[in-house]
Parts: structure tokens; sequence; C-alpha cells
């Protein structure tokens, strides 16, 4: 390994002046918005201010999480040479970091920082090339007061560079630190957001931890509130030791403030804040006694969910004057996060509180009244409704009544009537699609002033959808004007459609509840999505009797239908083979007349030969037929079709080459197949299938029905997982987003 040859001149000659320093500030602003790519930046602006000061080289490093080491992070010039991690304290790097002022050696080895420094270096050849360097420049990264790590470039030269170098490169390290620190950010919530389903105390800790990192606080605290002791927990610590975790009442304590008001708080010295001073007072605990005593400055930001407060996080540090109102705004919008965790472990457990108590009970009634007032208390609606078509008295027609309420007046319950041709609940249910009223009082559709009378002044009415029909909706109300969210929208989406599998189920037979039971109580286990849909297809193949159960859903592209869960000889073989189906573009043959006179029957016969971009050139070209799988899906403009082959013989084949089976082999044998598509508002996205091929194992329409309450059952799972896992602008909101931006 050689040691950099570069040659380094006289600054006179190669320094740029201090006026070509907006421009090259200008270009580093563009690679800030233009990447989200930390190192890619990191290494554009060091390279721009070697650029600016002259030839040299060029190091960042970052302090660790403890901030005691200065790890490097990207350079330039030093070549493939093993870079030293630096103490806080330690050669001039190491001394800027400690006290956040910038520094310039003319004379690097007459420094004795640097002779010190010199000494510990066990690398023979970074040794060396540390020999070579004459002068020095080396400017703090800051967030405000908070370094977080330190710019420094070299020169073989003496009195290399100037004090417009040094201004130059201190005003860089600013920018610098607040690429950092939005990188930190954005990795946070990235991370956050993909572990948001998991165990809610992890998360929490997580959530916490990021924080402190980000703000550099010491310690921090996660407390929840518990509404009936009107306390807050001990909840989740970080940087404590040995702790006994002490409740506060609300009002208590700087925490306890802000539990009560709802406002953040930024105290620079607690020492001089009442509350904290009265807590301190009143601790017994001598351990945690004196700690407090240590505490300097404290940031406390409450989380709500909708306007109900139910908790704070709190970080702590031994300075004064530790942190800023941005910082402030950052443990807010981390505490949004908290909120989500929260809500969609009440969400969780309410779900299994339904599947549970399906289970336990065949109460129809009962089970769907719960589920309203589940929907009241957790999405904190002040009222909800769960309407059926019912047929009319005397006539050949059908209406909506409501199946079960919370929050609406008794005699309205009882006498609530609504045509299907209405235009609020009657067009949610007819189109499959969510209809929200803003003002109930000035909306034109609404024909019923009992909503009104009661102060309700926004309405949602959601389809419940079971096996693509959509079979009722589920509504909520709010007594002030609400305009709601496409997540509010798709969570009540989910209570409504366990709603309506309660509802289909009490008309089953004892086999389909059995069914229905078995994947409720595969619900209550809490798995990864993939485990969950393994053991759906297991529940198929074994109820169903039948030879292969398989699961397939579209790719993000859209297009490529893949297998994700397959049981049975088949199914596990379909796996091993990741097999997938494309969907084209083109619409299905409309006949098996269409279809032959399409179709290139070399192409069928050669087709293990062609690679993927091929198959799907003949689909798209018709020469080959898309696959009886892939039709369900694209059937009815993707609206998916069911499929129920209940026969063998040369009519199934027949049957089966008209949908654009193209595989000989399973045609000939395949003597039954039911097919059903997964469909989410209202597209197919997915298919679920069974197969036998036994001629005294015949499929029946129990059979199709059965493998549709399964469909359904992977709709809903795939539902939950999508809504637990929303993009940041429909978890954070537009507003929230741009305030982050400016931090």
């Amino acid at each position: 390994m050689s040691i950099s040859k570069r040659e380094h001149g006289d600054s006179k000659m190669y320094s740029n002046s201090i006026s070509k320093a907006p421009e090259a500030l200008l270009e580093v602003a563009e690679a800030i918005t233009s990447t989200l790519d930390l190192e890619d930046v990191l290494k554009l602006i060091l390279d721009k201010a070697i650029e600016l000061v002259g030839p040299a080289d060029g190091r960042i490093r970052l302090l660790d999480k403890e901030g005691k080491k200065l790890v490097p992070v990207v350079a330039i010039g030093y070549k493939d040479l093993t870079p030293a991690t630096w103490d806080v304290g330690d050669c001039i790097a190491g001394y800027v970091a400690m006290t956040g002022k910038p520094d310039k050696v003319s004379n690097v080895p007459k420094d004795e920082r640097f002779k010190k420094a010199l000494e510990k270096i066990k690398d023979p050849e970074y040794k060396e090339y540390l020999k070579t360097v004459r002068s020095e420049v080396a400017v703090p990264l800051q967030i405000k007061d908070r370094v977080i790590g330190v710019l420094n470039v070299h020169s073989t030269k003496e009195n290399a560079f100037t004090d417009e170098d040094m201004t130059l490169l201190y005003t860089l390290g600013k920018q610098i630190a607040i690429v950092i620190q939005n990188a930190r950010l954005f990795n946070a919530l990235q991370e956050i957001g993909l572990s948001i389903t998991g165990d809610r105390d992890e998360v929490l800790g997580l959530i916490l931890e990021r924080g402190m990192e980000l703000v550099g606080a010491h310690n921090g605290r996660i407390r929840l509130i518990d509404e009936k002791k009107e306390e807050l927990e001990s909840g989740i610590a970080r940087g404590f030791r040995n702790e006994k975790k002490p409740r506060r009442k609300i009002g208590e304590g700087i925490a306890g403030e802000v539990a009560r008001t709802g406002s953040p708080l930024n105290v620079p010295n607690v020492r001089k804040n009442k509350k904290f001073k009265q807590v301190i007072e009143s601790t017994k605990d001598k351990e945690y006694k004196k700690y407090l005593e240590s505490v300097r400055s404290e940031v406390a930001v409450p989380f709500k969910i909708k306007d109900r407060i139910t908790g704070v996080l709190s970080v702590h540090s031994p300075k004064e004057n530790a942190f800023t109102d941005d910082d402030m705004k950052l443990l807010t919008a981390l505490a949004g996060q908290v909120s989500i965790v929260i809500q969609n472990a009440q969400l969780f457990n309410a779900l299994k509180d339904v599947g549970s108590k399906l289970i336990l009970s065949t109460d129809e009634q009962s089970i769907t009244n719960a589920i309203a007032r589940m929907v009241c208390d957790l999405m904190n609606f002040p009222a909800c409704s769960i309407w059926i078509p019912v047929r009319v008295p005397g006539k050949d027609e059908q209406e909506l009544r409501i199946k079960a309420s919370a929050g609406l007046r008794e005699d309205y319950v009882k006498k609530a009537r609504i045509s299907l041709s209405d235009e609020i609940t009657g067009l949610a249910m007819k189109e499959k699609r969510p209809i929200a009223v803003l003002n109930t009082a000035e909306d034109p559709r609404m024909v019923y002033l009992d909503v009104k009378e009661m102060g309700y002044m926004s309405l949602l009415s959601v389809p419940m959808i079971v096996g693509g029909d959509a079979i009722g909706t589920i509504n909520v109300y709010t007594r002030v004007q609400h305009e709601f969210t496409d997540y509010e929208k798709g969570l009540l989406g989910i209570f409504g459609n366990q709603a309506g599998m309660v509802i289909k189920s009490a008309k089953l037979s004892s086999t389909r509840k059995d069914i229905i039971k078995s994947i409720l109580q595969l619900s209550l286990k809490g798995n990864e999505l993939d485990e969950l849909l393994n053991e759906v297809v297991k529940i198929g193949k074994e109820y169903l009797d039948s030879k292969s159960c398989t699961i397939f859903l579209l790719d993000d592209d859209k297009e490529t239908l893949r297998i994700r869960a397959g049981a049975g000889e088949i199914g596990k073989n379909l796996m091993k083979l990741n097999a997938r189906y494309y969907v084209p573009k083109r619409g299905p043959f409309e006949s098996l007349k269409e279809r032959r006179s399409n179709v290139d029957e070399e192409c069928i016969k050669n087709i293990e030969k062609y690679d993927w971009e091929t198959r799907k050139n003949l689909v798209e070209e018709r020469k080959l037929p898309m696959g009886i799988t892939a039709y369900v899906v694209r059937a009815d403009d993707h609206r998916g079709e069911e499929i129920l082959l209940p026969y063998d013989g040369k009519e199934v084949r027949n049957h089966l080459e008209w949908l654009g089976r193209y595989e000989p082999a399973q045609g000939e044998i395949c003597t039954s197949i039911v097919e059903i598509p997964l469909i989410f508002r209202g597209n197919a996205e997915g298919v679920i299938k069974i197969e036998n091929h036994l001629q005294n194992k015949l499929f029946t329409e129990e059979h199709r029905e059965i493998t549709s309450i399964l469909a359904d059952y992977v709709v809903l799972a795939i539902e939950r997982v999508r809504y637990q896992l929303p993009s940041y602008k429909v978890i954070f909101g537009t507003k929230l987003l741009d305030e982050l931006e400016s931090l």
C-alpha cells in the first residue's frame, strides 16, 4: 500500500478566492436537495471544500453514539490508508470536537496535540503519511451548539491555509451538519416505519433511542397515561441505571405538566423550574434523586390519538440549554409515531377480541354490537351503525336496516330505513366504495333528519365486502365537521369486513363455521403475513380435501402474478419454482373459437423454452393464452371472476382451454378446480385456488363458498398490513412533513 504523493502548492497560487464561495455553496445546496444518499452528499461537499481552499487531503469524522470517539465517514486524497478513530480531545480534530471551535495550524509538526496523537498511531503506513502533513484546518460540524463531528483538511505545505479558508470551511461545516441530521431523521423514520407493526414495547424503545440520538440526549423515557389512576406509568426508559421507575401524577413534574396541558415544553434549566424542584423534593429513592439532581435540561412532548393525550416522551441532559426548539419539533414528530404504535396495538387487540368472541360464541347480534362499540372507542367516533339489506314485507324488494349500533338513539335504530337507491349508504353499498358527507345540515343527499337532530355533523359510510360482494355498510358519525382521511376509511373497512364475516358466518353450515373459527384462531397468533398465508393454504387443503391449495398475488408492477403460499405436493413444487403468470393488458379471449384461431400451437409446445420476457410478449400478442389463474384476475376489467369447474372429461378440458390454460399435462389430469380472486377495493390483485385430480373428488358450490371465505380472510390479513404500514404522508400529514424538512 503506497502513501499518497499528492503535491500541495502555495496556498496563494491554488486557493480559490472567497468570491467563488457563493457558487460552491449553491452547488452544495443543490446536491443536498437532489439525493438522500448521505455518503454521496458528504463526498461532494468535501470535494467542494478542497476545491475552495486549495490542493489538500480532507476527511469527515462523526461522533459515535456515546459522543466519545470520532469515527471516519468519508475522505478524499488518502487512497487506501486505514484511517484512525480519535478520542474526543485527542489530536487537533479531537480538540475541535471537544471545544466546538474551529482551529487552524500552520506548522503541524510543532503542535503538541499532533505529537501526542502521532505516538498513538499503530499503522506504520498511516503514521508515515501523517509525518508529511504540515498544515491543517479543522472545523466542528454543529447542530446549534451541539457538535456531531469534525471536518478537517491537510496540506504538505506550511501556512497552506488562510483565516478566510477556515471561515469558509466553518460555513460548509454547518451545511454538512444539516445534511447529516436530515439523513439521520429520514433513516430513523424509515426504520420506525418498517418496525411499526412489531412488539409495542420494542418499537417504543426504538423510537426513544432514535429520538435521543437525534437531539443528543443522555436519558429518555416514554410514559403512557393510566386514565383510571390519572397517572403517568413508568413506561419505557433508556440511559438509566437501577432506577425504580416511579409513576407520576398528572400535573406532577415537567412530564406531568405536559400530560395535563397537551403542550410541549423545552426547559433550558430545570433547576429554576418549580415543577422539577417538587419532583426532587418528593423523590425518596436516593440513587434516582441523585440522578435528578444531575439533570440540567429537559424536553417533554405529548403524544395523542385524535385529540386525546395518551402519554409523554421526555429527554434529559446534564447540560444547560442542551436542546433547541427544533429539537422539540423533531421529538414532536417522533411522538406522532408513538401514537401510531399505540393505536395499532389497540386496533390489533380489538380485532383479536372480535375473533375470539366469534370462536367462543354463536351470538351474531352481540358480536356485531361489540364491533360497533369498538369502532367508537378505538377510532374516537361518537356513533357507529352497521346496515344490512332486509326484504321489505309484502314486496319483492330490499331496504337497508340497522343491524347493530353504538351512540345512536334507540328509537332511531328501530325505525331507520334506507332505500338501496339512497345516494349515501345505498350508493356506498352499490358501488363498493366509501361515501362521505362533510356537513349533514347542508348536503342535499341527506333525506333523513334524525341524524341532524342528534347533532351529528359529518358521516362516513363504508361497504362491508365479503367474497367480493357488498353485504352491507358500516357508518360512523362526528359532532363537528370532519374530513375523513384514507387511513380512517381503510381502518373502518377492516372493521366492516370483520363484521361482514360474522354476519355471513351465522348462515353457514357447521363445516364452514369450523373453517372460520380456524382462520380466526390463526389471526390471534399475530404471525407475519407470509406465515399467515402459509397457514391459510394448509387449512384450505385440509378442510376442502383438495390435492393442493395455493395463493398468488400481484407484484408491484401489477402484471406479474406470483405464488406466495402453497400446500400439497403441487403447491410446494410451485413454491420451489417461484411460479408466476403474466397478467396482460389485453382482454381475455371471448370464446373457445377465438382462442383457437389466435393461439400458436407451436408456441404452446415450446413454452418451457421461453424466458419470462418472451412469454409475456407472446401472451400480449395472443399467440399464447394468459392461463386460467391470470384470467381470474384479468376478467371483467380487473374486477375478477370466480371459477368453479366441478366436472371432468372433455368438457372440462374445453373449458380450461377457452379460459386460457395452456399446461397440457395438468389440463389432462385435473378433474376439478376452484379459483377465487382476491378483491382489494374493487380490483382483483390475487387468487386463491384449489385443485383435485380424482374423479370421485369433484368440487361443489359449497367448496366455492368456503374458498371464498378463505379469500376474504386473505384480503383482510393483507389490508391490515397495508394500513399498519402507511406512507409517511399518511402517518404524519403534509403539514408535519413540511415542518420536518425545515429543521
